[in-house]
């Protein structure tokens, strides 16, 4: 650039700064403000969808509760682009991690699991996908509060997603396996009730209104663990770099009391008014014994509650196994196995 041209267009930015202050004040007047107690749409960012196959549309990182103190909790809503005239039952994924880790997005071996979960939508449901405060954020009964607020906000918002708020279905592995197995067995618990969440804008729900139900009507478990009273799923040396038990409990297992062990356990909420339960474990998981969900299987059985046990041979944690053929076949029998017994349960009559 010669010097002639750099003073014309010094020249030309020096004209141009009125006009930029002129835009600044243009664009503040296009500038929305709610008026306090105003009912607030959603912002434009969560407004965005993605289209799947089959009619299916995804909604993700819909905000369901904010605890006072931490993020904002979020999920993901897979219903039809086009709802119909009959709702239809839910099913809510709960991811695993050792309560640590995961995210709603994300699966065992399963390669693309939000494309997986809009296929299951296809079959006729709605499906969501929650997050969850983490092990290092909060410790338990953190975790099981913020199931109970999903199933909460989801059930308020069922005519939004085509939702029949009398059919909800909820599944998970491993951490999420345990979440689901009290989500299936504390309904109603008051020591698992959502905490207290940040004032949110918009007007307030009248005082006298009962928060909807946290019940479910079905569950089904992926090789989780339902009773810490049994320590054959953590007598191993902890897996680097954390010790997964001690974050999620305040204590490792040689700690922890008795009680505290049963606080956890789904087993010792199990009673006659439980969900339904299909619960599905890889004969050679070498993370959590397939003898938790016997254990959980028989409890229920034992209380009267409809229950199944399913075990896939070979199969280890996150349905891994020997060969990529293996991981496969065990992938596609436990999804299979747990799509039929939500229809059995959900669509009676189908």
């Amino acid at each position: 650039m010669t010097s002639r041209d750099l003073l014309v267009t010094l020249a030309a930015m020096l004209a141009a700064g009125p006009a930029l202050a002129q835009s600044g004040a243009d664009l503040a007047a296009t500038i929305d403000i709610s008026a306090p107690g105003a009912p607030v749409a959603p912002d434009s960012i969560r407004a965005a969808s993605i289209a799947f196959p089959g009619g299916i549309v995804a909604h993700p990182g819909i905000p369901y509760a904010t605890p006072i103190g931490y993020r904002p909790l979020t999920l993901d809503v897979y219903a039809p682009q086009v709802p119909g005239a009959a709702k239809r039952p839910l099913l809510i994924y709960v991811h695993g991690g050792a309560w640590l880790l995961g995210n709603p997005r994300d699966a065992a071996a399963y390669k693309d699991w939000p494309a997986t979960l809009a296929k299951m939508a296809v079959r006729g449901y709605v499906v969501a996908s929650i997050s969850y405060r983490l092990s290092r954020e909060a410790p338990f009964p953190s975790q099981i509060q913020d199931v109970k607020a999903a199933i909460r906000f989801l059930r308020a918002n069922a005519d939004a997603y085509g939702i029949d708020p009398e059919r909800i279905g909820i599944w998970g592995d491993s951490a999420g396996g345990h979440l689901v197995g009290l989500a299936g067995t504390t309904c109603g618990v008051k020591a698992f009730e959502p905490v207290a969440e940040a004032p949110r804008r918009g007007p307030a729900p009248a005082p006298s209104a009962p928060p909807p139900s946290d019940c479910v009507q079905a569950v089904v478990g992926w090789y989780g663990i339902y009773d810490f009273l049994d320590e054959g799923p953590v007598k191993r040396p902890p897996p680097p770099p954390e010790d997964a038990t001690r974050l999620f409990l305040g204590c490792t297992v040689a700690q922890c009391t008795d009680d505290q062990k049963r606080a956890v356990s789904p087993v010792t909420y199990v009673d006659a008014g439980d969900a339904p339960m299909l619960l599905i474990h890889g004969s050679a998981d070498m993370a959590v014994p397939p003898k938790q969900s016997e254990t959980m299987a028989a409890a229920l059985k034992a209380a009267g509650v409809p229950a199944e046990l399913r075990i896939i041979e070979g199969a280890n944690h996150g349905w891994y196994a020997k060969t990529p053929e293996a991981i496969r076949a065990a992938s596609r029998e436990a999804l299979a196995l747990t799509v039929d017994y939500f229809d059995k349960v959900l669509k009676p009559g189908r």
